[in-house]
């Protein structure tokens, strides 16, 4: 049985060469990414199924009157799902 290795890079590495860390990550593979021999973080796969908002997403929001809540609440719970 083959156990798939996570590809580790320095920090350095990781900067230097956007585009071998990007042909990795569009694989679908994560990038473990090391500062002095110890580990920094995780670089993970962007999500293919992340919402696509547009225009019309907002469009029932209105400028807030002085009785009403506040809508950047609303907003931050489309926007980020908070």
């Amino acid at each position: 049985m083959d156990i798939e290795q996570t590809p580790t890079f320095t920090m350095r590495e990781f900067l230097r060469s956007p585009k071998r860390a990007s042909a990795i990550l569009r694989t679908g593979k994560k990038i473990a990414v090391t500062s002095n021999g110890k580990p920094l973080f995780t670089a993970v796969p962007a999500s293919t199924n992340a919402a696509t908002l547009s225009g019309k997403d907002f469009a029932h929001l209105v400028t807030k009157h002085d009785h009403e809540s506040d809508l950047s609440e609303r907003v931050d719970e489309i926007v980020y799902g908070i």
